[in-house]
C-alpha cells in the first residue's frame, strides 16, 4: 500500500493544520484552540477524507501507512482510539479496557506518540485510568494490538 503523504488536519474553525507544522506554531500565528473535525492525505494519488466520526486527535505512525486517531463524540464526551490504514478504513479498535498491574482497568487514551523505539507501524498511546497514572502503550498499528505496557513520564 502507499504511504500517506500531505496530511492535512481540519479544525471546525475551518483552518488547517499541515503535517509540516511544529507544536507551538499555531499558537505563535495567533489561533484560538479548536477542534480538529477531519483530516485529509493523499495515498498512491488518490485523496482521501475521514470525516463524521466526531472531534479528533491524530497521529501519523512513522512509516507512514496507519494514522493513530483518538475519537470523541461531541455529545457524549466518549472516545475511542482506532487505527486508521492509508486507504480511510478504520482496521482496528483499541479497547479502553486494558490489562494493568494485572487487573482489567477501564480509561481514556488522551494522546499519542511515536513508538519507542521508532519501528514503522508502532506508536504509543497515553492511557488515563480515572484518579490512576498514566500509562504508556506501545501499539502495533498493522496488528491492533498492544504489544507493552509501562507508566507515562
Amino acid at each position: 500500500m502507499p504511504p500517506i503523504e500531505n496530511l492535512q488536519l481540519h479544525r471546525r474553525d475551518g483552518r488547517i493544520i499541515t503535517e509540516d507544522m511544529r507544536p507551538g506554531f499555531t499558537a505563535r500565528l495567533g489561533w484560538k484552540i479548536d477542534k480538529v473535525v477531519a483530516a485529509t492525505w493523499t495515498s498512491g494519488g488518490v485523496e482521501t477524507r475521514l470525516e463524521g466520526l466526531g472531534f479528533l486527535v491524530v497521529h501519523l505512525v512513522t512509516g507512514r501507512n496507519f494514522l493513530g486517531v483518538i475519537v470523541t463524540q461531541e455529545q457524549t464526551g466518549d472516545s475511542r482510539l482506532v487505527v486508521v490504514d492509508a486507504t480511510g478504513a478504520i482496521r482496528h479498535t483499541i479497547s479502553n479496557e486494558q490489562i494493568l498491574q494485572g487487573s482489567a482497568t477501564t480509561g481514556i487514551f488522551s494522546w499519542m506518540e511515536h513508538g519507542s523505539p521508532p519501528q514503522p507501524d508502532r506508536f504509543a498511546g497515553i492511557f488515563q485510568p480515572p484518579d490512576k497514572d498514566m500509562f504508556r502503550l506501545d501499539i502495533d498499528a498493522a496488528a491492533g494490538q498492544v504489544i507493552s505496557v509501562g507508566k507515562a513520564r
